[in-house]
């Protein structure tokens, strides 16, 4: 039950921070005029924050 846990925290943060950055580029792009650049930016590092934060998480449950 813990492992089960861990994963609904995982995939809430991941969806969390993943609709924060898409509409934070989003609302970046239309105010500043330019391709989806500040999308998928903040979208990348949303998705390498949180693998390193799931990375580092299990490091210490070893």
């Amino acid at each position: 039950m813990k492992e089960y846990y861990k994963a609904m925290k995982f995939l809430s943060s991941l969806f969390i921070s993943c609709l924060l950055a898409v509409l934070i580029g989003i609302w970046l792009d239309k105010k500043l005029h330019c391709t989806p650049v500040f999308l998928l930016v903040f979208l990348a590092y949303a998705l390498l924050a949180n693998f390193y934060l799931l990375l580092k998480g299990m490091k210490e449950d070893e």
